[in-house]
């Protein structure tokens, strides 16, 4: 039975797949992002998306050395892989770490950008920009570990045979040092967003629906989580057409997942603008209701003192027409003084009272 397992076991489909959709979800969502900021929405155009952008393309270079490793034979037996498709495995799989580690820094510093757009004031700044450096050198250092660790660097997808004499680091030690300081970065970012947001001034209501945004950004970090199970196996370097696998799929969720999540801010505004154009339709178009108008009993209307309110923004204040059992007169509403689009909404009682005095 294990024989059997053996010679059946085949998940390059599944790392074709997952490379698939990844890309499909992330570059929709990224393009969807991009016309909305180019039509001056939710900000316009920032360094925010000039780093997105930065990081699709690198991604996307990524994206397609996966496919290609998976393509060849990643995720099957070494024994079951062609001899000549073995080298180009390798090959493949070494373009796509490299560009792992660019795209990955590239979607982190897109999402410190919008802080910078947001919250960049004060302590919050100087923290921002030490978090965008940090994550820079992180990505480039590892990039380079990545490109540099043979010597000579084709060693790496030609020296599996032992025909090429070369010296290679440790795969297996560049990737979790990188997957832990990737993690502690998340954290780090995630953590900034929060203590930011809970010293800005806005009421609880927004505060939570901000948070709770940022919190499903937090994914990304479990998915890094997932990821560093995936990397005790590099170690073992007889069969790495099957052990690199998991890396291979993981590492595409967690690029295009992280691009998702560092397009949330925009994506929120987006959705609140159609949610709200919906919602002016609806009004516009439906039956043009009138608020109910009370006499003024004395009092005449002029410039600044006018009971009339418009439809929305009797909906806004609560109709008291349509409470049960009338309304007295007592809580009849007769005065709506607008200044600066503000209503003081003064009732019939309190109106009698001054006229009284007077």
């Amino acid at each position: 039975m294990l024989l059997f397992f053996l010679l059946l076991r085949d998940i390059s489909w599944a790392i074709r797949g997952f490379v698939i959709a990844s890309t499909t979800v992330a570059s929709g969502v990224i393009g969807l992002r991009v016309l909305y900021k180019i039509r001056g929405q939710a900000g316009g155009i920032g360094w925010d998306d000039y780093t997105i952008v930065i990081g699709v393309v690198v991604t996307l270079i990524a994206a397609i050395g996966q496919f290609l490793t998976a393509w060849y034979g990643m995720g099957r037996d070494q024994w079951k892989v062609p001899t000549e498709h073995v080298t180009k495995v390798y090959k493949c799989f070494f373009v796509s770490a490299v560009g792992y580690k660019l795209g990955n820094a590239a979607t982190r510093v897109s999402l410190l950008c919008f802080y910078l757009r947001i919250f960049g004031k004060g302590i919050a700044y100087i923290i921002i920009w030490v978090c965008i450096a940090l994550t820079i050198i992180i990505g480039i250092v590892f990039a380079l570990a990545d490109a540099l660790q043979c010597k000579p660097a084709r060693a790496f997808w030609e020296g599996w045979d032992g025909e090429l004499w070369g010296q290679c680091g440790s795969l297996s030690a560049i990737s979790w040092a990188h997957s832990i300081l990737n993690i502690v970065m998340d954290v780090a970012t995630l953590g900034l967003a929060f203590w930011i947001v809970h010293k800005l001034n806005m009421n609880w209501r927004k505060k939570v629906a901000v948070i709770a945004m940022f919190l499903l950004g937090s994914a990304i970090t479990l998915v890094s989580f997932l990821r560093l199970q995936a990397l005790p196996p590099l170690s073992n370097t007889r069969n790495r057409t099957w052990n690199l696998a998991p890396v291979a799929y993981w590492s595409a969720i967690e690029m295009f997942f992280g691009m998702v999540c560092a397009c949330l801010p925009a994506l929120k505004k987006l959705g609140d603008a159609t949610c709200g154009s919906g919602r002016t339709t609806a009004r516009t178009t439906g039956y043009e209701q009138q608020p109910p108008s009370y006499p003024s009993q004395g009092h005449s209307k002029n410039s600044r003192t006018d009971p009339t309110m418009t439809f929305s923004e009797w909906n806004d204040l609560g109709n008291p027409a349509s409470r049960d059992g009338g309304v007295s007169d007592t809580e009849m509403a007769t005065l709506a003084e607008r200044k600066d689009d503000v209503f003081v909404v003064e009732t019939q009682q309190t109106w009698d009272a001054t006229k009284t005095n007077n």
